[in-house]
């Protein structure tokens, strides 16, 4: 069977594994479960001994298998694809397995990989332009390079699209949210200012009103002093023109003189 071996790993710890043809395909990864273990994101060879593991990592899972020389480099990507979603589907991640004993999910997991790895190396999803070594190139060395080729392009599947496409529309979504708060903000700090205006306003209208008041008053008060200063100047100037008349009329008769 073209995919030889298939396993699910955290960290430095191999979760379950399952594989179809006889060889020492997880002894030989145990020494690269260090190296596996510092994988952050995205796709990645591994030669161990005389296999080349393809492997595809996220959120510290790394998903391998190994395969024949007649399974193409993106056959066993499809491969891996397909067992991470299956695994994730399967609720796996709310679970804590950064703490989980080796093999731990063999008895939930490992039918899984029996099905897929039979469905992946089936015929009839071998690519027609699949790759077979001539007698001059080893197995080992025209895989690694094909599975360099594919590493150059890892960013380029159907998951990484549609999780960019998920992560654009939470970056709208945010963008949009930020707006709508700035522009909450902006209506808030408008009625704000529209209310301090409003205050401002009606403290000066009293203001205006008192001093309006205060104005009337001290005018009133200026009329009634000057009626008052006129008064007297009157009575002043009728006093003078009563003393003027009086001497002249005196000087009139010759009692002045």
């Amino acid at each position: 069977m073209p995919i030889q071996y298939s396993c699910v790993v955290c960290r430095t710890t191999v979760l379950c594994s399952y594989q179809t043809a006889p060889g020492p395909f997880e002894k030989l990864l145990t020494s690269r479960l260090p190296e596996i273990a510092s994988y952050k994101r995205g796709k990645k060879p591994l030669q161990a001994g005389s296999y080349v593991y393809y492997t595809i990592t996220e959120d510290d899972i790394t998903f391998l298998c190994t395969v024949t020389a007649d399974v193409t480099v993106m056959q066993s990507y499809a491969f891996l694809i397909q067992v991470k979603t299956l695994f994730w589907q399967a609720g796996f991640g709310s679970r804590d397995l950064l703490s989980a004993e080796p093999h731990e999910l063999d008895a939930e997991f490992v039918a899984v990989l029996d099905t897929q790895m039979e469905l992946y190396s089936s015929d009839t999803l071998q690519a027609e332009d699949e790759v077979i070594p001539s007698d001059n190139e080893s197995t080992g060395s025209v895989t690694m390079e094909l599975a360099a080729l594919v590493d150059k392009f890892q960013d380029i599947d159907v998951d990484d699209v549609q999780k960019d496409e998920a992560n654009v529309e939470v970056k709208v979504n945010l963008i949009k949210n930020k707006v709508i708060e700035g522009r909450i903000k902006e209506v808030g700090a408008r009625s704000q200012k529209t209310e301090q205006l409003e205050c401002f306003v009606e403290k000066n209208s009293k203001e205006i009103l008192a001093f309006r008041e205060n104005a009337k008053r001290a005018n009133w008060l200026f009329r009634k002093k000057n009626r008052r200063m006129s008064i007297l100047l009157c009575i002043i100037i009728s006093l003078a023109v009563v003393v003027v008349t009086v001497i002249a009329v005196l000087l009139g008769i010759g009692i002045l003189r």
